[in-house]
């Protein structure tokens, strides 16, 4: 017992109570079934990074390419991609149980697809996709 413990609760370096037994909640356990995965901050970083992409690269091929030709197909299929990744990583973070997870991850998908096809069809407009037409 370290003696910084105040009665009732568990030391979080030596894993004994104030009386002196071994405490049986340290270390911390998740619960029976629990499979979240952790989440750092270097994690969010690649979630926005991957989410905001799709509409990036739409803004950039709609700036070089003439009429904005491969900026639609890359918006189209950058924010599927970029759909779906997020909001299976959504749902692994958040959720238990494989079933939970696979509905809201495609729920998760859907609606972050829509956002992100949202955000494309403005780059393509303000990287100039739509002149000439």
């Amino acid at each position: 017992m370290c003696g910084a413990t105040p009665p009732g609760a568990s030391c979080p370096n030596c894993a004994t109570t104030a009386s002196g037994e071994a405490s049986a909640t340290w270390p911390p356990v998740a619960p029976e079934g629990s499979r979240r995965i952790p989440i750092q901050p270097k994690d969010w970083l690649v979630f926005f990074g991957v989410f905001i992409s799709a509409p990036l690269l739409t803004v950039l091929f709609a700036a070089v390419t003439p009429r904005g030709g491969v900026a639609v197909p890359v918006g189209l299929l950058g924010s599927a991609a970029a759909g779906l990744y997020c909001g299976f990583w959504l749902a692994r973070r958040f959720l238990n149980g494989d079933g939970a997870r696979l509905a809201c991850g495609l729920c998760f998908s859907l609606v972050l697809f829509l956002v992100d096809l949202v955000l494309s069809v403005a780059g393509c407009g303000m990287g100039g996709g739509m002149r000439g037409l």
